[in-house]
């Protein structure tokens, strides 16, 4: 039976047998805390709010983003299934977290997390390697930022959501809309689909609707890209 945890019935807590069936997902099922489910274009936290729980994404998609004051927004990152997100947050979150898609969630107490992380080695360990792919992460988007053209953010982009979603055989569903992806790119949504329609033309994807991605020159596309994409692990 579902809890609800806004007036709007737009995230809820699973039950018992949704709680069982996640602690078989996580490495550290002593100090979840309970398994949220939220609906597409709900906030999970707020940007400034305290950062008192950290969660990794089970199924779905979330992306952080900030408002500026004329209202364009920025995204930061798409968290994945089994990424975490809030790790990196000190005491406030720096960007709001929304849910991309209806996405489920395994929460965890910020605080215990920490103390576990003080004795338990595969703890601290996980937190190292999110804090280290966080800053990783974000060097590559200085230099995407600071010296990347449209299309060599595109390149950027496919090869990695090959790396973190593809089947095996290069195919993946972008769980995002090209919107989003925009504002993850600093493009408009119109540079973003003509993006498309050039990789496409150059044969370097195949697309089947808007969101399935078939990569059909890899090398070409990675060396687009300018660097060399990390292969993502869960």
């Amino acid at each position: 039976m579902l809890a609800s945890l806004t007036s709007g019935n737009h995230a809820a807590v699973l039950g018992r047998a949704g709680f069982a069936a996640a602690h078989n997902a996580t490495p550290f099922p002593q100090i979840a805390s309970h398994v949220l489910r939220v609906a597409r274009d709900t906030e999970l936290y707020a940007e400034g709010s305290p950062s008192h729980h950290v969660y990794q994404v089970l199924s779905g998609a979330v992306r952080t983003c900030k408002l500026l004051g004329d209202g364009r927004r920025q995204i930061g990152f798409f968290a994945l299934p089994g990424d975490w997100i809030g790790l990196d947050a000190a005491t406030r979150h720096l960007y709001a977290a929304e849910a991309v898609k209806t996405t489920v969630l395994l929460c965890f107490s910020r605080r215990e997390l920490d103390a576990l992380a003080r004795t338990e080695p595969t703890a601290a360990q996980l937190v190292q390697n999110v804090l280290r792919e966080g800053l990783a992460a974000a060097e590559r988007r200085i230099l995407m930022f600071g010296r990347k053209t449209a299309m060599e953010r595109m390149a950027s982009f496919l090869a990695d959501m090959d790396a973190r979603l593809a089947d095996g055989r290069g195919c993946f569903t972008l769980p995002m809309a090209r919107g989003d992806i925009a504002d993850y790119l600093g493009l408009t949504t119109e540079t973003v689909s003509r993006m498309l329609s050039e990789l496409r033309r150059r044969r370097a994807i195949a697309l089947e609707g808007t969101q399935s991605v078939r990569i059909l020159d890899r090398a070409w596309l990675e060396g687009l890209s300018g660097e060399e994409t990390p292969r993502y692990s869960a």
